[in-house]
């Protein structure tokens, strides 16, 4: 059975930042996850283009009642719960990737952390929180989610 890797961060990042993401994307689905964000905008979007790239699966898990989401997801599901939906996208991961935040991200970072998944924090930004894999590095991320495997 194929792993799930939700990945999380704002809806509003630079160009730059987008680029970052999209390798996260890249590297996940080059290690056969399947990769899943809230199917949106901004990190949402530059995660699954990055794993859609490398011919990964994607899945989007939107807010809304309508299927709408980024050209790159290719399950979509819909909740019609708002932002209660971040719960659903991260209880079903086997890894949280957190690229980023936001005030929906660190809601999405204190439910994973609490519910006790594996996370990996690939952001600039410094947490206070233990027991989370921080990482600045692609090759450092590529080799850590290699161990998963």
């Amino acid at each position: 059975m194929k792993k799930i890797a939700s990945v999380i961060g704002p809806s509003k990042i630079s160009a730059e930042e987008y680029r970052r993401v999209e390798r996260i994307g890249e590297i996940l689905a080059d290690n056969n996850f399947i990769v899943a964000t809230g199917g949106l905008s901004g990190v949402m979007e530059a995660a699954l283009k990055g794993a859609k790239g490398k011919n990964g699966l994607t899945i989007g898990v939107v807010p809304h009642i309508e299927k709408r989401a980024n050209a790159y997801v290719d399950i979509c599901i819909t909740t019609g719960l708002g932002t209660f939906r971040n719960y659903l996208l991260v209880a079903m991961a086997d890894i949280v990737v957190c690229t980023g935040l936001s005030k929906g991200t660190w809601t999405e970072l204190t439910m994973a952390f609490n519910i006790g998944k594996n996370i990996i924090f690939a952001g600039k930004e410094e947490i206070p929180f233990d027991n989370i894999m921080k990482i600045k590095e692609f090759d450092e991320f590529e080799q850590y989610i290699k161990s998963l495997i």
